[in-house]
């Protein structure tokens, strides 16, 4: 008796592993920022009108399903939603998780049964030392080779009850989806649907090192469908997922009398025989960029992984450096590239100089007529110093106030190599007639001084060498006033 309820107990388990229905397997998705649209296929044995084809995710946008199905007799007239707990796969499932817990609780049963006989026999052994110790080894290692058979046999089955559990909730957590056909008939049904559960977000890393820069454009991909992809054909695109834009059409309902044929179709009121070739294939249109991943990918429900799609390279890359002494006592570091004519998704670029990370900024930021211009951060080895060494107030003889700044600026390199600094110095100007601002000296002379009064000098800094700029300006206003110097 015993063994014929393991033989159940097998079959009931060999049966969750053999189930077999119209299951979707995912073969191409077309991630979006937002969403995606993926395309599953299925071969499954329709009869005539209402079929169980699969599960969909829940969040399943059910004005975009489409279905294209390859059928020699029967043609797919409609499409039916439900719940996955009535559907035939979902109870057979749920019948064997009840066989398996029923089975699991006897065996548990006759294991706790043989650990107190073991545990009966120790006492007795305990307590009257004359007991034949062989006698007592033999029956010992019997009753325990028992439990353990048992004890093995619980945990194989326990582990099919969890994967049936496991699959049963991922059930729960999807959309039974029927079709309606108009024959008997085996169909292969390729399946359209977009899913807010799967997308995929640009990222990039940019690595500058010894005036190489490489700039690598990368994917992150993430899908939460409940339904692990395996060898799915991705391609990545800047549009959204588009929906059918057809709009149902109401036809008269005529009665003919149809001669000289030898078979009559009947048909639904409104139906349509779909041409021959007709929704063989889903054609998809997209605006924008557009990427595909260059081999299928295996991607488990629940995860994202970064696949890597671009690269480009810059072999000679000359870094600028720009000192504004008045924002910030620093030199700031930055290169500019010829942007790729290919179009850049807006992302987060990562930047590494060398093998430091300097940080992550939006694309956005830096990308800009068609140049990227990046970043590097702050060069440490250069000094930068700015202050006020002289400042006098004086009464002219007009009865004004006159101010008089002179400021100094001191640059050193502490590298072992040479450096070249754009330095900018915003130079005072005179917003009111009531104000006389006048540049009475600067040492050394800058190369310009534009329109907004910002002074430019090109500085070439030798290894520890320091240079100073100083400037001096005065500035005249009423009495009874106060002056403003930004």
């Amino acid at each position: 008796m015993a063994m014929r309820r393991y033989l159940l107990c097998a079959l009931a388990v060999g049966l969750f592993f053999s189930l077999s229905y119209a299951q979707l397997e995912i073969e191409e998705a077309i991630l979006y920022r937002y969403g995606a649209t993926v395309i599953a296929k299925s071969v499954a044995y329709v009869k005539k009108g209402k079929n169980f084809l699969g599960f969909l995710p829940k969040d399943v946008d059910k004005g975009s399903v489409a279905i294209a199905p390859n059928c020699e007799v029967a043609s797919i007239i409609g499409i039916d939603w439900g719940d996955p707990k009535e559907t035939p796969v979902y109870k057979e499932l749920k019948s064997q998780l009840g066989t398996l817990e029923s089975q699991r609780a006897s065996l548990e049963e006759r294991a706790k049964f043989y650990a107190k006989l073991i545990d009966s026999l120790a006492r007795a052994y305990g307590n009257n030392r004359y007991l034949n110790y062989l006698l007592y080894e033999r029956k010992f290692k019997e009753l325990h080779s028992k439990e353990l058979a048992l004890r093995q046999k619980v945990s194989l089955i326990t582990t099919k009850i969890d994967k049936i559990s496991k699959k049963l909730r991922e059930m729960e957590d999807k959309v039974a989806m029927y079709v309606w056909a108009t024959a008997e008939d085996q169909c292969e049904m390729t399946v359209s649907f977009n899913t807010s559960k799967a997308h995929w977000e640009p990222v990039y890393l940019l690595i500058y090192n010894k005036g190489k820069a490489t700039l690598e454009l990368m994917a992150k991909v993430s899908q939460s469908t409940g339904v692990d992809w395996k060898d799915v054909n991705v391609a990545l695109s800047s549009s959204q997922p588009t929906r059918f834009l057809e709009l149902p059409e109401v036809k008269p309902f005529n009665v003919y009398v149809i001669t000289r044929t030898s078979r009559m179709l009947m048909m639904a009121p409104g139906a349509r025989v779909p041409s021959k070739g007709m929704l063989k294939s889903i054609e998809r249109r997209s605006s924008g960029y557009s990427f595909n991943i260059s081999t299928p990918i295996s991607l488990t429900s629940g995860r994202e992984e970064v696949f890597s799609l671009k690269e480009f390279k810059w072999r000679k890359v000359e870094p600028e450096r720009i000192c504004v002494p008045s924002y910030k006592e620093g030199v700031y570091v930055k290169i500019s590239l010829t942007a790729p004519s290919l179009p850049l998704p807006n992302g987060k670029l990562k930047i590494v100089e060398g093998n430091s990370y300097i940080g992550e900024v939006d694309l956005s930021e830096v990308l800009s007529g068609g140049k990227l211009t990046v970043p590097l951060g702050i060069d440490p080895e250069i000094e930068v110093k700015r202050k006020v060494v002289d400042k006098r107030v004086e009464k002219t003889w007009s009865g004004n106030y006159k101010l008089t700044f002179t400021y100094r600026i001191t640059l050193f390199n502490s590298k072992d190599v040479p450096v070249s600094v754009k330095l900018m110095e915003p130079l005072p100007v005179s917003k009111d007639d009531r104000v006389t601002v006048k540049i009475r000296e600067i040492k050394p002379r800058p190369d310009k001084v534009d329109k907004l009064g910002i002074a430019h000098w090109n500085i070439n800094l030798k290894p520890q060498q320091k240079v100073e700029i100083t400037y001096t300006f005065t500035v005249q206003y009423p009495e009874n006033t106060i002056v403003n110097i930004d």
